[in-house]
């Protein structure tokens, strides 16, 4: 697994074999560094930077993956219902 970023409590990477393409989204994983049988088991630290840890990579998966930028993605498109009873 390579390595992609380390905090006080957590590593993320990515698997040698990824479940999901890089271009469906790709595939990280987040691993404390010390093992816990559950995540109910994280301190409150923990439980907070692996938040935190989740919706950077996330949205950084989002931005490295799609063409779209970030702004834009977060913008739902009009449905058709919608748009025709407005013409």
């Amino acid at each position: 697994m390579m390595l992609v970023y380390e905090s006080p409590h957590f590593q993320i990477v990515v698997p040698e074999r990824p479940h999901v393409t890089r271009s469906d989204g790709g595939h990280l994983i987040i691993n404390p560094k010390v093992a816990v049988d559950d995540r109910t088991k994280l301190t409150r630290e923990q439980a907070v930077e692996l938040v935190k840890l989740t919706m950077v990579a996330g949205e950084a998966m989002a931005d490295t993956s799609s063409s779209t930028p970030r702004w834009r993605s977060k913008i739902a498109p009009a449905s058709r219902a919608s748009r025709q009873s407005s013409s």
